[in-house]
């Protein structure tokens, strides 16, 4: 079977979500990744994280602490990043990087972080983008990525395994990846423009395009659209990680209110999730 042929079947598949309540909020990890020695978790709808102009409300301070109680609380440094949809993924092993922002530090400019001290715990931020978390059990390193629509077509999921080679060493065979919730295929709607950055870049990935739509009406919107789930998970393959070490989630953020915020669903409303992840025995 081809690299295009399998991501195409991986991109059928979906990896359940296990549900962890805490004062009466849900959050969210994937059982694989834990028991490997990543511990993580993904927050839910029922709370907003978004700290862009928030980060002194008391209601963000609150349920931003809450989240980060639920995992080990012998961390040194939280980080997390000023994401710019950027192809760009940074390794912080070093105390008092970037800027004190509410619970943590926020380091500019960067869309992934990566860390092989145990000690330091990381997050994303994410609605319809797609949260990234990685894993070399052997080596002990994580990395931490948010993969919007840019980030995707620029490949971060590719370049971060670059970045793992390079700073520690990693080989991408001993490397787990999963692939948090994110916008869906059938809701992922964009103009032709977008659909041909796709298209071109991806000439090999059938199907990673199409045309919304069947009815004269639909057609002449000229709408498409994009699936990034396939994308990802082909970028991933490439790189020669082991297709049974990359599961994904393959929920849609828009599709699912009763679980996840949407930018696209909610507009101006809307709120955003993280991904916390932290090395851990």
């Amino acid at each position: 079977m081809s690299l295009v042929e399998l991501a195409r079947e991986k991109a059928k598949e979906s990896y359940p979500m296990k549900m962890i309540e805490s004062g009466g909020v849900r959050y969210f990890s994937l059982e694989k990744m834990n028991e490997l020695g990543l511990r993580h978790l993904f927050s839910s709808v029922d709370v907003n994280l978004k700290v862009g102009g928030r980060s002194e409300d008391p209601r963000l301070h609150k349920d931003w602490q809450a989240f980060i109680d639920l995992m080990p609380k012998d961390y040194t440094e939280y980080y997390f990043m000023y994401q710019k949809h950027t192809d760009l993924s940074l390794a912080v092993d070093e105390e008092g990087m970037g800027e004190k922002v509410g619970l943590g530090r926020r380091v500019m400019e960067s869309d992934g972080l990566m860390t092989s001290r145990s000690d330091f715990m990381l997050s994303s931020s994410f609605a319809d983008c797609a949260p990234l978390l990685f894993f070399d059990p052997k080596k002990r390193v994580q990395a931490n990525v948010h993969s919007g629509w840019r980030g995707t077509l620029a490949d971060i999921g590719g370049n971060t395994v670059d970045k793992l080679l390079a700073e520690y060493g990693v080989d991408p065979k001993d490397l787990y990846v999963a692939i948090g919730p994110h916008i869906g295929f059938e809701d992922f709607e964009v103009d032709e423009d977008v659909a041909l950055l796709f298209s071109e870049k991806y000439p090999e990935l059938k199907g990673l395009v199409k045309r919304k739509g069947h009815t004269p009406e639909d057609l002449a919107l000229n709408k498409y659209l994009v699936n990034l789930n396939y994308c990802i998970l082909y970028n991933l393959l490439r790189k020669g990680i082991p297709a049974e070490q990359i599961i994904s989630v393959n929920r849609s953020t828009l599709a699912h209110p009763e679980d996840f915020h949407s930018y696209r669903r909610d507009k101006e409303d809307f709120g955003l999730m993280m991904v916390l992840s932290r090395i851990y025995p």
